[in-house]
């Protein structure tokens, strides 16, 4: 009885663990996801001349005009996206002359 008890604790030890594991990989992957849409809607609203797009549209052609506080969002995104190591390398060519 005792040795059942002892498994019965053993295996919900265990279950828990390897539900927290899972949870845990879960986030991880869910944090990844929604840092990667960021910075795809990130890079989508820089125009070539360096501004940036108030918003962006699903179809059509972006007639969204470029304001300064936009710039300033995506400064505070490029920086995000640098301190987490997930800036494009064209980005970081540009401020980092060690990786050229």
């Amino acid at each position: 009885m005792e040795l059942r008890k002892t498994r019965l604790l053993f295996f919900l030890l265990l279950l828990a663990g390897v539900a927290h594991f899972a949870q845990g990989q879960a986030l991880e992957a869910a944090r990844n996801d929604q840092i990667d849409r960021q910075k795809t809607y990130l890079l989508d609203s820089i125009v070539a001349s360096g501004l940036v797009r108030d918003s962006l549209v699903l179809d059509g052609p972006n007639i969204h005009p470029a304001t300064p506080d936009a710039a300033g969002f995506a400064l505070i995104g490029l920086s995000a996206l640098d301190h987490l190591d997930k800036l494009p390398e064209e980005f970081r060519a540009a401020h980092d002359p060690e990786a050229t």
